[in-house]
C-alpha cells in the first residue's frame, strides 16, 4: 500500500539519514530495499551527502516530469507545477 502511494504521489524531496537502528551509521540500509533504491536512483536527484561526524544524510529531490524515466508516471505533478 505504501509502495503503491509512493508511486501515486511522490514526495518532491526525501530526506535519507545513516541512522539504522542496531546497526553502524551507513547508507547500506538501501541494500536491503532495492526497489526502493532503484526508485530513488532513476526518480531522482541526489545531491551530496552532507556529514557532521559520524551523522550524515542525503536529499533526493524529484526530477522533472520530462526527467523522470517512465514519462506520464506522475501526472500529479503537472497539476502541482501549473499553481
Amino acid at each position: 500500500m505504501m509502495w503503491d502511494k509512493l508511486h501515486a504521489s511522490p514526495p518532491k524531496i526525501v530526506v535519507l539519514t545513516n541512522m539504522w537502528l542496531s546497526e553502524d551509521y551507513s547508507f547500506n540500509k538501501l541494500n536491503q530495499w532495492p526497489q526502493l533504491a532503484a526508485f530513488l536512483s532513476s526518480e531522482y536527484t541526489q545531491e551530496p551527502t552532507r556529514t557532521f561526524g559520524q551523522f550524515a544524510y542525503r536529499i533526493y529531490v524529484l526530477k522533472a516530469p520530462q526527467e523522470i524515466s517512465t514519462p506520464g508516471k506522475f501526472p500529479s505533478m503537472n497539476a502541482a507545477s501549473s499553481r
